[in-house]
């Protein structure tokens, strides 16, 4: 015990700044599920963080997160090389200051995480400026999902499609970026962060993010929304816009989804509307199969453009063929957010609230209520029509 002491006392700095990271770290991580110390953390701290190292780092076109995993990868190589070599020359007692260093090193990437992103997964709830969807009743779904496809239909004749199916991006990258930001400002109230973060794809990791099955990810400690550029150009928008709300102070990945979904779906923009028609699909089926009418349902599947189809088709085969490190991403993710958001991956999907019921002695398919997806769906359907 007595040369245990002696070790801390001769490495005292380190072990107290070593300390005082560690005793931080789980301060924030015990504040944080106290709603009103997270909200006020990520609007005023949080918020200011992010609005300054996210404007330093859009100045420059590179990935910071990338360049960040090189910088771990090296360090790790260079810890490893470092330490092996000085416990051969000196003994273990001598290197073993370096498994100090090691630990201030990871407590501080950690506390600058908590800082940043882990602060904001227990705001409350997001409400998006949603119109009243309850003057809508069941009898109007199957009328809403055709008006949808519709809509995917017109926004499909003012966009190109390649020889493998896939839609064509309409326009630069920095044009989509102006576009995303631009649907961003429409956004009224204090909620969101007003900094827009410039997008970055990952040139270096992309593919290792393919196999991973991962379309994006944002990382606050650089202040940027990351997004893979080689994932099915249907998504694209719709993946950058859930970046960026991660930058705006939206962690929790539902959230980030619905207002990803608001944003598309109520541009102006074709190819930002067809993202969002098409990832809220899986979403307007159900709302078509209320009519419980085989004859209207297959009018409803043959309405849609075959392009969209293909499209389909498409997006599915190139995920199909990229799920090389799929299991482990998914067991990491999960473990990520259960530790962080008290979410699953399971947060991910629009979850549609619906059963078969049998009434007269006949099975008839009903929504008991609107999905987040659907909501958005619907009171775009209420805009359209004047309410």
């Amino acid at each position: 015990m007595k040369k245990i002491w002696e070790y801390i006392k001769q490495y005292r700095i380190r072990f107290c700044f070593l300390g005082g990271l560690f005793l931080l770290f789980f301060i924030l991580f015990g504040l944080r599920y106290i709603t009103a110390v997270s909200e006020f953390w990520t609007t005023s701290i949080g918020r200011a963080y992010q609005t300054v190292i996210g404007f330093i780092t859009s100045l420059i076109p590179i990935s910071f997160l990338e360049l960040f995993i090189l910088a771990t990868i090296a360090y790790i190589v260079c810890w490893i090389v470092f330490f092996v070599l000085k416990t051969k020359r000196e003994g273990f007692k001598k290197s073993s200051v370096k498994i100090v260093n090691l630990f201030v090193v990871l407590f501080s990437v950690l506390t600058i995480y908590m800082g940043t992103a882990g602060m904001a997964y227990h705001r409350k709830p997001l409400e998006l400026n949603l119109r009243d969807t309850s003057v809508v009743n069941e009898d109007d779904y199957y009328d809403i999902s055709m008006w949808a496809t519709e809509k995917l239909n017109e926004c499909v004749a003012q966009l190109e499609f390649d020889e493998n199916g896939s839609v064509k991006r309409p326009y630069s990258n920095s044009i989509l970026y102006d576009k995303i930001k631009k649907e961003y400002t429409k956004i009224d109230g204090n909620y969101l962060t007003k900094f827009t973060a410039k997008p970055k794809q990952l040139f270096i990791f992309g593919w290792l993010y393919t196999e991973m099955n991962i379309s994006g990810v944002s990382f606050l400690p650089t202040g940027e929304a990351n997004y893979n550029q080689n994932v099915p150009n249907l998504d694209i928008p719709f993946v950058i816009a859930h970046e960026i709300a991660h930058t705006k102070g939206v962690m929790s990945e539902d959230e980030a989804n619905n207002l990803a979904m608001y944003v598309c779906m109520n541009s102006d923009d074709p190819y930002l509307q067809y993202s969002a028609l098409c990832n809220a699909y899986e979403s307007i089926e159900p709302m078509a199969m209320t009519v419980n009418d085989d004859s209207k349902l297959n009018d409803f599947f043959n309405a849609l453009d075959e392009k969209v189809w293909n499209d389909f088709l498409y997006s599915n085969d190139f995920w199909s063929k990229h799920t090389f490190f799929k299991d482990v991403s998914e067991w990491f993710n999960n473990l990520y957010l259960k530790i962080f958001g008290s979410q699953t991956t399971d947060a991910y999907i629009d979850h549609t609230d619906s059963e078969v019921v049998i009434i007269d002695d006949e099975p008839k398919f009903v929504l008991n209520s609107l999905s987040p997806y659907q909501e958005i769906v619907v009171d775009y359907w209420l805009k359209e029509n004047g309410h």
